[in-house]
């Protein structure tokens, strides 16, 4: 199946002009293609919607706000019940904060991507064990934060 390569342009040209101005172009062309794939027309006013709500659920300070275009185009794409998604995304964040994972824009993203049924108390375990099976305490290769397995450093472990 290909993709509408005009609806595609026109939805990058709403989100340039819907908050997207000053973001990395790459963010904005993902999340067109994105809208693109499922065949949606990006309405650019419920698009900056969602930006706000995102803004208005964090503090000023908070990690979110360095992903908010990132985290607004999930929703958008995702559902149209935001207030419900942003709440979702809200509860899997603090449920990963209590399972030891940093305050971090990582933690945010991987909130935004568990699934509802997620057992979070699982994913701290399944980290465990990866470090366990690499041999993290005797290996002094992986004592340096450069050499460190990137889903270690993603997940807020390192």
């Amino acid at each position: 199946m290909m993709m509408d390569i005009a609806l595609f342009q026109e939805n990058i040209e709403i989100l340039r002009q819907s908050g997207g101005k000053w973001i990395d172009q790459r963010l904005v062309m993902m999340t067109a293609a994105q809208c693109t794939a499922k065949g949606k027309r990006i309405n650019g006013t419920d698009f900056k919607n969602v930006i706000e709500k995102v803004k208005k659920s964090s503090s000023a300070f908070s990690p979110l706000r360095l992903i908010t275009f990132s985290i607004a185009g999930l929703i958008y794409i995702k559902t149209n019940h935001y207030d419900h998604e942003i709440d979702r995304l809200h509860r899997n964040y603090k449920a990963l904060k209590e399972k030891g994972f940093q305050s971090s824009m990582h933690t945010y993203m991987a909130a935004m991507l568990m699934e509802e049924d997620t057992e979070v108390s699982r994913l701290k375990g399944i980290f465990q064990r990866q470090i366990s099976v690499i041999g993290w305490d005797g290996c002094e290769y992986f004592s340096r934060m450069e050499h460190r397995p990137i889903f270690l450093k993603y997940a807020g472990m390192s």
